[in-house]
């Protein structure tokens, strides 16, 4: 029983010390969330932070997915300057930050850094954007050349021009010789837009 006595337990409990809590600049859930992007990467911040500085993406090992999916949990520019503020008044020390603000500093000196990282998603996604508006171009390419060789297209433009000189002229194009040929109006854009607006019907109906 002699191990409960008070002075022992006194002579343990001044033994102890005490580990000073990290400082936390960052919300909670902005930290997490950067925390898991941070985590994810295939490079540290300080080698980030120098090739985004530079403006040299062929520095830098991040994907385009990696960059944007940064720039979406990135803390906001206020919350920024307030970590890269730290250790300016006396008795703060860098040092002293939580690990995910420590890791999140370099990053934080840097000027405009979304944009950076943007000009960087750019940079990596480049290519492939070209690649699929390429296709997209000839796709619109074979597209524009089948309307045109359209046989069925140019006789279905036709009855709409007898339609549309017959429905507003009360004239029906070639009916009449020459002389009713050259009154043919043609069909403007406008109307054509109008078309689903014309119905047929019965006279008994």
């Amino acid at each position: 029983l002699h191990i409960f006595a008070p002075g022992q337990r006194a002579t343990r409990d001044s033994g102890a010390r005490t580990t000073p809590r990290a400082v936390e600049l960052l919300p909670r859930d902005v930290a997490q969330n950067v925390a898991i992007v941070l985590k994810k990467l295939r490079t540290d911040t300080v080698d980030l932070a120098d090739a985004l500085g530079r403006l040299d993406p062929s520095a830098c090992e991040l994907a385009a997915e990696e960059a944007e999916r940064l720039v979406k949990v990135l803390p906001s520019p206020e919350e920024l300057h307030r970590l890269v503020s730290f250790g300016s008044a006396p008795g703060e020390n860098p040092a002293q930050l939580r690990d995910i603000e420590k890791q999140l500093l370099p990053l934080a000196h840097l000027s405009r850094l979304a944009q950076r990282l943007q000009l960087l998603v750019l940079d990596k996604s480049l290519s492939e954007r070209f690649q699929d508006a390429l296709k997209q171009m000839s796709i619109l390419q074979e597209a524009c050349g089948a309307v045109r060789r359209s046989q069925l297209l140019r006789d279905l433009l036709q009855v709409v021009l007898v339609l549309f000189n017959y429905v507003n002229f009360g004239e029906v194009p070639g009916t009449a010789g020459a002389q009713a040929a050259q009154r043919t109006r043609n069909v403007d854009v406008h109307s054509l837009l109008r078309l689903r607006e014309t119905h047929a019907y019965r006279g008994n109906a």
